[in-house]
């Protein structure tokens, strides 16, 4: 069977000679998409026609029990059971950091392949893992085009006031050293639907975009771009999450690694895996617990997340010059019909947008993958 990563060739994606698409070509599609998680390899199955996931799990114990290659080969033998071929696939995986290098989801060939391992140095915990599992399919499932997610890329074409750091990028090694936002896919996602839900002229133009994830991340878009985003450099900037910090001083860094004698691997651990609601809840507890619940143990924890939430929407509403809508996203979307109407109390009353003044989108991020499959036409947008 010809091995569409060796050739060059994704094998169902568009030929720019005969002008064929994946559509034309295999209108009947599966879609397997793929997610690192923390130690785990999540998975969902997407059978011709779905919008809901057929299979899905996770097969825990990466890096540490078990490979890659056996955690994919495990997935496609759960596939296989339940009746269906694994080998009439189109494979979706997730990738966290994309840099400047994609502006769009695109098809893993060769040379898509060289650019990931170039940006290993910025996201080599990440990265490295990505590559071996594209490297598991092309051995696999060598008739089947894996497609790659950037979360990044929705930032990409943020204005420079927004992206921009203060420091000489010169020092850092070059001009990424910038703001970028880390859950990109969830929020275009949600800003499309927000689009699709009213027509024109009160179509809102104007979105504060929540994507309530464990690490949350708000972004404002304007005529469905972006124009500000919490998230920074690293997803430990912005909003403080389930268990990282979310925005310091840089010279608390310095006190914490002089006190402690900590270094850098020291310092990341303890902020972005012993911080956050965990530190302030004194317990393991997730964003959803603690917007909605009325625990008394959870209170500091509340007030503390709420408020960054409503410094973050000041700012989204100074970046747009107000807003139409506000849209919860994530997994935990759910916990927005509880921070609505309490965020929007403490809004300026002045023109107040159309109602509803928010709404919860609760599409699964596999499921916003697995719909944005079937309108590949050819590897996309890359620049460098």
């Amino acid at each position: 069977m010809r091995n569409w990563l060796l050739r060059g060739k994704p094998i169902n994606c568009c030929n720019r000679n005969s002008g064929t698409t994946v559509r034309e070509r295999n209108p009947i599609m599966q879609s397997l998409i793929l997610k690192l998680e923390t130690n785990a390899l999540a998975y969902g199955f997407f059978p011709s026609g779905k919008k809901t996931a057929a299979l899905q799990g996770s097969i825990p114990g990466i890096r540490n029990d078990i490979s890659l290659s056996s955690a994919f080969r495990q997935i496609l033998k759960r596939i296989e059971a339940e009746g269906y071929s694994s080998s009439e696939n189109t494979v979706g995986l997730h990738v966290a950091a994309g840099g400047l290098n994609f502006a769009s989801h695109t098809v893993a060939t060769p040379e898509i392949i060289r650019k990931l391992r170039s940006r290993i140095p910025a996201a080599p915990m990440h990265l490295p893992a990505v590559l071996e599992l594209i490297k598991c399919a092309g051995r696999d499932l060598p008739s089947c085009p894996v497609v790659l997610f950037f979360d990044t890329a929705f930032f990409n074409k943020l204005p420079p006031r927004e992206y921009l750091y203060a420091i000489n990028s010169e020092l850092l090694q070059g001009p990424e050293v910038r703001r970028y936002g880390y859950h990109g896919l969830f929020h275009q996602a949600a800003a499309r639907a927000v689009a699709k839900s009213a027509e024109p002229p009160s179509r809102p133009e104007k979105i504060i975009s929540i994507c309530l994830e464990p690490h949350p991340e708000m972004a404002a878009i304007l005529n469905g771009r972006p124009v500000m985003v919490s998230g920074g450099a690293t997803p430990l900037e912005g909003l403080p999450g389930q268990t990282s910090c979310g925005d310091i001083d840089s010279g608390v860094l310095l006190t914490l690694a002089r006190k402690e004698q900590a270094g850098p691997e020291q310092l990341n651990q303890l902020l972005s895996r012993q911080s956050g609601m965990l530190a302030l809840a004194g317990r393991p507890v997730t964003i959803e617990e603690v917007l909605i619940s009325e625990e008394q143990e959870l209170a500091l924890a509340r007030k503390v997340l709420e408020y960054r939430i409503l410094l973050r929407t000041g700012m989204a509403l100074a970046a747009m010059d107000g807003f139409d809508r506000i849209v919860f996203s994530g997994r935990y979307a759910k916990a927005g019909q509880t921070l609505g109407p309490r965020l929007l109390k403490q809004l300026p009353q002045n023109g107040k947008p159309p109602r509803p003044a928010w709404q919860c989108f609760e599409t699964p991020l596999m499921q916003i993958m697995a719909e944005q499959i079937p309108k590949l036409r050819q590897p996309a947008d890359t620049t460098g």
